[in-house]
């Protein structure tokens, strides 16, 4: 299945041929689907069953663009030496099969279901992710298909499948910084306003400062300068404007807005003209809680012999769209290789990624 998702290639927005890959297996078990486009974007829902209790597995079928420094066609899945090759293998295709396999296992083993099993996909998750699960939450509330947990199959594990979960992420706020002078002759000092200096003053509060020494199971909050302009780039002119890019990523002790106003503050001491702009991608969540996160634990203390721990890190997902609906958690494969050239995953971490959603299934229901 992963080899067949793999082949599509669904550059974000476009899934690309993999709906109808799954659409094919999933109505051969029993599956009703569902499918909503809006514009580019695809969002594929499938329901095993009407009771309760009702898991939704979550995931996405498109991919970041492959890039260069590929090995091998990057949607061509190769195996070599039991690793499998190609753009998704990680994030997030190989997760999905593993459910669907794992699901397959756990319905032909059961002669009498009464709960409910769905998916649900997209293919806007990579990209700005405004018409994916996000535009499919109001649907899940009208049609009463809100479940009793969601796992999301996002690549979490650190060092082996399994050593890591995610039941809260972290916030992230984007900022663009412009300083404003006045352009000369970097001889004329006296007759130029130099932005770069302001902006290095204001640039050097914000790093000094800590934003907080972390929150529960959340590291602290961190900010990184990752990017620094000018229109001009020779060494004997005074630029009419400096520009630094800069991105928060921070905990529950903060906001989005809070951040953006503590930003504006030290620019005002600072800088006599200047212009900031700001993009939420996503506030901090932290999941909630519920006895079926310590069913997942168990489940994979079962197959990978220790508990895992919950590290709220790395980047946004999904989840911070459905977190106010159900509990929920985040468990999948290695994310070492993820939106790398070469991406891959081991076949023995597949199926130990299928093992460990089969057994969450068999004690879920």
């Amino acid at each position: 299945i992963t080899k067949d998702l793999i082949a599509c290639p669904s550059v974000t927005p476009l899934e690309a041929g993999t709906f109808s890959v799954l659409e094919e297996l999933l109505v051969s078990l029993g599956f009703k689907i569902e499918k909503q486009k809006n514009g580019d974007v695809t969002n594929f829902y499938a329901r095993y069953g009407n009771g309760s209790p009702h898991l939704t597995f979550v995931g996405h079928v498109d991919v970041v663009p492959p890039g260069f420094g590929w090995d091998q066609v990057p949607f061509e899945p190769t195996i070599k030496e039991g690793v499998l090759y190609g753009r998704g293998a990680v994030d997030m295709k190989g997760a999905i099969a593993a459910f669907v396999w794992a699901a397959k296992g756990f319905l032909d083993s059961t002669s009498t279901f009464s709960g409910s099993i769905s998916l649900l996909l997209t293919s806007d998750e990579e990209g700005p992710g405004q018409d994916g699960i996000k535009g499919m939450t109001p649907w899940l509330q009208e049609t009463e298909q809100v479940p009793d947990f969601f796992l999301i199959g996002e690549p979490t594990s650190e060092n082996k499948v399994g050593d890591t979960v995610k039941i809260g992420r972290r916030g992230s706020l984007n900022t663009v910084l412009t300083v404003k002078g006045r352009q000369g002759h970097v001889a004329y000092p006296e007759s130029t306003d130099n932005p770069c200096t302001t902006l290095i003053k204001i640039l050097r509060k914000l790093t000094k400062q800590d934003l907080d020494q972390g929150y529960e199971n959340f590291p602290a909050s961190n900010l990184e300068i990752v990017g620094l302009d000018t229109p001009t780039k020779v060494t004997n002119v005074v630029p009419e404007n400096a520009q630094a890019y800069i991105n928060i990523r921070f905990n529950p002790h903060h906001t989005g807005k809070k951040l953006s106003r503590w930003i504006e503050d030290i620019c005002k001491k600072h800088a006599k003209n200047y212009e900031t702009q700001y993009h939420f991608s996503a506030e901090p969540f932290e999941s909630l809680k519920s006895p079926l996160h310590f069913v997942l634990y168990e489940s994979i203390r079962e197959i990978c012999g220790d508990l895992p721990r919950n590290a709220p890190t790395g980047g946004t997902s999904d989840g911070r769209f459905l977190h106010h609906l159900a509990p929920l958690a985040e468990v999948g494969l290695l994310n070492a290789t993820a939106h790398q050239a070469n991406e891959c995953v081991g076949l023995i971490d597949l199926e130990t990624l299928c093992k460990i959603y089969n057994v969450f299934l068999n004690r879920f229901f």
